[in-house]
């Protein structure tokens, strides 16, 4: 994310530009953790790192991130506060930054040092942007935290939470509430099993005391060795939410294909460009070879829309992806789908 972002981030302007404005009891609290000592190459650490999310009956999700991070020491690697979120679907009510000095004097970022940019530099069009909030300049000893609340409507009932990246993490936990009748399940990967905390409809599961992950050389990513929890909730059937209940691979497969089907039409147009191209083939090898070879030279176009929807599950009719020449990965599969029909 950091290689992407670098080049808009050198735009934002060097002066620091504050409010004064008191950080709340969390940020103070979260820096009144003792801190243990490190390797040289720590340059800082997590003191608190909380995600909740809140499900409403309609289906509409609340998120709050809150964060602090204690600088040991100053590097060119400085943590960076993003959020991602969809424009179609979601937004960003309040993102809100501080800085606490060594003296223990805090500091609010002003909204103008929050950038809204692109989240893929690669995409035609991409729904997905992410606002960025940098920490420069901030001293040894200091303390950056930053707390972010994201509404969003989406038909998707899973969440996943990071509980570390590559920087030692003090306390790191996710909150879930859900309305009555709603059931959850969670499964940590990299760690060993914990069961949640249990509140009413509420579910919580943390870690603490994180250590350091070094990056090897030709080693595994860190996704394959740090902590991290998915989460999917199920709504009864007939929710209010209308919202499927994904809770085995069978539900996911009569939701998906709600989606795709259609879309793999064989239309005149295509039963018309299959006799061509399968004109000279004398068998169905020689046929799936020719059709394949045909959708492979598509020009391949990514366009991304409704997300939140479905929209990334959803192709595009095969004959309309015949008609322009150009689609997406599953643009594409439905034309090669309906092309062998």
């Amino acid at each position: 994310m950091k290689g992407v972002l670098l080049p808009l981030l050198l735009l934002s302007t060097n002066v620091m530009a504050y409010a004064t404005s008191e950080p709340p009891d969390w940020v103070r609290q979260a820096a009144r953790q003792e801190v243990p000592k490190y390797p040289v190459k720590v340059t800082s650490v997590v003191l608190f790192n909380e995600e909740t999310l809140t499900v409403e009956p309609d289906g509409r999700r609340v998120m709050r991130e809150r964060k602090a991070i204690k600088i040991l020491q100053r590097s060119s690697d400085t943590p960076v506060a993003t959020r991602v979120y969809n424009v179609k679907s979601g937004t960003i009510r309040d993102f809100q930054g501080w800085l606490v000095a060594p003296s223990g004097t805090a500091q609010a970022y002003e909204k103008n040092r929050i950038l809204d940019v692109a989240l893929s530099q690669q995409a035609v069009y991409d729904e997905a942007r992410v606002k960025v909030l940098e920490s420069r300049d901030a001293d040894a000893g200091s303390i950056f935290a930053w707390e972010v609340v994201e509404e969003e409507k989406t038909v998707f009932t899973q969440a996943i939470h990071d509980f570390q990246d590559e920087m030692p993490v003090l306390v790191s936990r996710f909150v879930l509430t859900l309305p009555a009748t709603w059931e959850a399940q969670g499964v940590i990967f990299n760690s060993e099993h914990i069961d949640p905390q249990l509140s009413g409809n509420t579910y919580i599961w943390e870690l603490r005391n994180l250590p350091w992950t070094e990056r090897e050389e030709f080693g595994p990513s860190l996704d394959a060795l740090l902590p991290r929890l998915a989460v999917s909730y199920y709504p009864p059937s007939g929710n209010r939410a209308a919202l499927p209940s994904l809770n085995n691979w069978a539900s996911v497969s009569r939701w998906l294909s709600q989606l795709v089907d259609s879309a793999a039409e064989a239309t005149d147009p295509v039963r018309t460009k299959a006799a061509q191209l399968t004109a000279n083939a004398t068998t169905e090898l020689e046929k799936i070879r020719a059709i394949g070879s045909f959708v492979q030279q598509t020009n391949y176009v990514d366009v991304q829309l409704n997300l939140t929807k479905g929209g990334g599950y959803t192709p595009r009719r095969a004959d309309e992806t015949l008609a322009k020449n150009y689609g997406d990965c599953k643009d594409k599969a439905t034309l090669m789908r309906a092309l062998l029909k």
